[in-house]
């Protein structure tokens, strides 16, 4: 065969069978004009007729390691993919304009450049690759250390460092951590434009040696602890300052982490942490607790890996209450909000922020690395005539006004509820009633309302829910991945089902289930046929699983739970493990004493039952392992 890239001006002979064009040829490939192959002529028979192939244009996307939107394929669509080993592999743009993580930038190379185009899909072809240009980052920087007097010279804002072996890296501003102890910095010119980060130089401070004790005997080496450096910036009243001294004995125990605790002052917990604390925490691998008389914050290692501490200056954490005079006209009307069904409970809001400070500047901490956890305290009078099962958290979103679900376990034995945020804000305990027409007497209102309780399903319309019509596939599946809070992969891998198209509005929650393990692979989901039951509890027992501590039962401890259900002969071998999990634990029961009836297409008041107890066994057991 012979093919042509010119609308059959020319022709090339194929060389070899599924020939792959180079990479020249590839670029000068035009598609406006029809790409042709057919059957070569020969002495006795005239060439075969043309076979043309559409060529789609390869997309026109941009890349910058610097900028405002550094680090993104700008321009790119989750109709499309990418590469960044030269073509080898693909991964799906996961949203518009995607971010690249930290591990993919890098992994980034000039000699595989970056590699996007639009994918195929359904009958439509693959377009032509664009390939974006990486060029070689620069020679190693000329920066030398002084360990004695712990400074590094020749440091400048083009430039930037690593303290963790390269595992991630943050930009000099003119601010570098501790280098009093023993650390090593790596230390390369910052990727810019589309230029790669250059070779790193690598520095290595020690500790002072400690003072001889004079005569020997026992062979005793003292341990060096840094210097305490004093405050320079004034405290608020009420202010616990956390010093090294302070903490030293907790980090150095067994304990997994170091508690301190604060007492409120006017409703106000504030603390103050130097930054010798949280280098120690780090290489220590233990978090750090601030136990407060109404409420904690749990800091973990890393939270703020992003941010520069300085030794003149301190992190500072505030926990307000915020009382009536201290509440904006917003706020006030957004915790009184009577016509949406959401009440506060105990009439509190709740405000956090951390800064880091010295005694001339202040800057404001926006967002951390790793979530912290936040335990908010109840009292038995906030608490009375409320319906425990629909408390949430909710922040305040200053710029459209309103108050949004952020979620929340409660622990009824300790009228404490926890949850996990990546910033600071106003923060409130509230309930939100919501009811539907037709449920007034139906067996599973109480779960269908705790289920809507925490924005988890809306219904079919505001009023009405059809508690006993059928559940499709992709709806369960995207009933479990709300409930669990699953978010997308950083590197989502490839759908492997035909039938799941990037278009429909069930992708991205299947591909996230897909990520987690939740579902496994097959040509087809059949994602808008309604699901059995046993499909139902086999996805359930898989979101059992995946919260740690759940594992496949044996076939003896399966046959014994199951010999109660007449109808368990007709469930599918591989997943009578996973139906006799679910009944084991209690998430789903018989349709009757006696049967199972797996084949059944489960309703949409099912679904929402075996949702709402998987949560509370998550609940119990997060409680059971503080």
């Amino acid at each position: 065969m012979e093919y042509s890239i010119d609308t059959g001006v020319s022709y090339s002979d194929i060389s070899e069978d599924d020939m792959t064009l180079d990479a020249g040829e590839l670029s000068s490939i035009d598609p406006t004009k029809d790409f042709q192959i057919r059957v070569k002529e020969t002495g006795s028979e005239e060439a075969s007729a043309l076979a043309t192939i559409d060529i789609i244009a390869a997309p026109s996307v941009t890349f910058s390691f610097s900028g405002n939107d550094a680090d993104k394929l700008m321009g790119a669509l989750t109709t499309m993919s990418y590469s960044l080993d030269g073509g080898a592999t693909y991964s799906d743009v996961g949203s518009d304009d995607v971010l690249l993580s930290s591990s993919a930038i890098e992994s980034m190379s000039s000699s595989n450049d970056i590699h996007i185009k639009i994918k195929e899909v359904d009958s439509s072809e693959a377009s032509m690759v664009q390939i974006i240009d990486l060029v070689e980052g620069p020679s190693a920087p000329a920066v030398t250390r002084d360990d004695s007097a712990d400074t590094i010279t020749g440091m400048t804002t083009s430039m930037e460092f690593s303290s963790n072996s390269g595992s991630s890296w943050t930009r000099y501003n003119n601010n570098l951590p501790d280098l009093t102890g023993t650390i090593t910095i790596r230390i390369r010119l910052s990727p810019t434009n589309n230029t790669l980060a250059g070779q790193s130089v690598s520095l290595s401070f020690t500790e002072p040696a400690p003072p001889s004790g004079g005569g020997g005997g026992g062979g005793f080496v003292p341990i060096f602890i840094p210097p305490v450096i004093p405050p320079e910036a004034d405290l608020e009243p009420g202010t616990v300052e956390v010093t090294y001294a302070d903490v030293l004995t907790s980090i150095s125990g067994s304990n997994d982490e170091v508690t301190v605790e604060v007492e409120s002052v006017e409703g106000t917990q504030n603390v103050s942490i130097e930054p010798e604390v949280l280098s120690a925490l780090a290489k220590a691998d233990k978090a750090m607790v601030i136990d407060g008389d109404q409420l904690d914050v749990t800091i973990p290692v890393g939270a703020f890996d992003n941010y520069i501490i300085g030794n003149n200056e301190k992190l500072q954490m505030d926990m307000s209450e915020l009382d009536n005079d201290n509440l904006s006209e917003e706020l006030d009307d957004a915790v009184k909000d009577d016509g949406k069904g959401l009440f506060s409970v105990g009439g509190k809001v709740f405000e956090f922020s951390a800064t880091i400070v010295s005694d001339s500047s202040s800057k404001a901490i926006t967002s951390f690395d790793v979530p912290l956890t936040i335990t908010i305290k109840l009292s038995k009078d906030e608490l009375k005539n409320v319906d425990e099962s629909k408390l949430g958290v909710y922040y305040y979103n200053e710029s459209t006004g309103d108050w949004e679900y952020v979620g929340g376990a409660f622990n009824a034995a300790t009228g404490e509820i926890q949850f996990d945020t990546s910033h600071f804000s106003y923060y409130a305990i509230m309930v939100f009633e919501k009811t539907f027409g037709d449920m007034s007497n139906h067996w599973a209102r109480s779960y269908i309302e705790t289920m809507a309780s925490k924005h988890i399903t809306k219904g079919k319309s505001d009023s009405v829910f059809d508690p006993d019509n059928n559940t499709t596939r992709s709806e369960f599946v995207a009933l479990v991945v709300r409930a669990l809070g699953l978010l997308e992969s950083d590197e989502p891998e490839t759908l492997p089902y035909s039938d799941v198209s990037l278009t429909k509005w069930y992708y991205s929650e299947i591909s996230k289930a897909f990520d987690n393990n939740l579902i496994t692979s097959s040509s087809e989901f059949y994602p808008e046929l309604d699901i059995s039951r046993e499909d139902m509890t086999v996805i359930i027992s898989a979101a059992l699983m995946s919260t740690g501590g759940y594992e496949i039962l044996d076939e003896s401890e399966v046959d014994l739970i199951l010999e109660d259900f007449e109808d368990a002969d007709i469930i599918s071998d591989g997943n009578r493990s996973a139906v006799a999990l679910a009944i084991k634990h209690g998430i789903i029961n018989g349709r009757t004493v006696s049967t199972i009836v797996p084949d059944a297409n489960a309703t949409r008041a099912e679904t929402m039952v075996v949702v709402s107890r998987l949560l509370k066994i998550i609940e119990a057991t997060l409680f059971e392992n503080e």
